[in-house]
């Protein structure tokens, strides 16, 4: 018996010894088929990363120069739309062969290449990278401060308070306005050293929880894009503000359910523009963009 015993446990031995040299082989295997490719795959991954830069740089540059209305910044805005696109289907068709490549088998930049594209993309491309940047932060690929900005982003796409408070928003006609950070299951003074500075001389609402909703308006004029000031703004009839001198307005009410009516009526030409409101458990905040001719 006692030598049966031991035949089993020296075969079970040579079976897990197996198992591991075909796993280590696998991995070498592909370990080499990368480092093979890396080089080309490198340099695609560079390029991908400067050109997700340098059309920023463009818009940026455009808009502070130019003007949101100008010829120059509608090209520019069309020339980031289309070389995003381009590098969404770059790195998937790149993830979709290597997968997620990292240092030492490509350089940080190409590595970082993957995460700007995704966040820089449209929300559903985000959402499908999802678990893939979790994964990246986890392993080191990215660092904690990417990877909050990325986790804040996806938040306010879903309509969904801040967790970090990384993302001040700028609508069409120049108002910074900031969706505030969650402090259901935290402190608002876990965040306060991280923001102050960024918020200062800004009149933002900080932080709200899931016992409230958020409602941004923005007025404006659609032939010019001007700001629409001192509009009278109702929810279901009955007032809950207007609009500032640079046609915007926000407040925080206490969660509803069911379905409201928001109304915006400008008081000297009577003209109102109304959106239903949906309120949902996962909503917690609406943004309302209203033109006006």
């Amino acid at each position: 018996m006692i030598h049966q015993s031991q035949s089993r446990s020296k075969a079970l031995r040579i079976y897990i010894s197996f198992i591991l040299l075909i796993v280590i082989n696998n991995s070498h295997i592909q370990a080499q088929y990368a480092k093979r490719v890396a080089p080309n795959v490198d340099s695609t991954l560079i390029k991908i990363m400067d050109t997700d830069q340098s059309l920023r740089e463009k818009f940026n540059y455009t808009l502070a120069n130019s003007g949101g209305n100008s010829p120059d910044f509608i090209l520019a805005t069309k020339d980031l739309n289309i070389g995003d696109s381009i590098n969404q289907k770059q790195i998937d068709s790149i993830f979709h062969t290597y997968g997620w490549l990292a240092p030492p088998i490509v350089s940080e930049k190409a590595s970082k290449a993957y995460f700007y594209v995704i966040q820089h993309a449209r929300y559903e491309f985000q959402k499908k990278y999802e678990p893939h940047v979790i994964q990246a932060f986890k392993k080191g690929v990215i660092d904690r401060q990417e990877f909050i900005f990325f986790i804040d982003r996806l938040a306010i796409r879903e309509q969904k308070y801040q967790k970090h408070g990384t993302q001040i928003m700028t609508d069409n006609i120049g108002n910074n306005y900031f969706v505030p950070i969650d402090t259901t299951n935290n402190s608002a003074n876990d965040f306060l050293e991280d923001i102050e500075q960024r918020m200062k001389n800004n009149d933002f609402i900080l932080f709200a929880n899931t016992n409230l909703i958020t409602i941004f308006v923005h007025s404006f004029d659609i032939n010019t894009n001007g700001p629409i000031p001192f509009l009278v703004i109702c929810l279901d009839g009955e007032k809950i503000g207007e609009t500032n001198k640079n046609g915007f307005f926000q407040t925080c009410i206490t969660r509803k359910k069911g379905e409201s009516i928001l109304t915006v009526t400008d008081s000297n030409t009577k003209k109102t523009r109304s959106r239903k409101l949906n309120f949902q458990e996962h909503i917690d905040f609406f943004d309302n963009y209203f033109g006006f001719r």
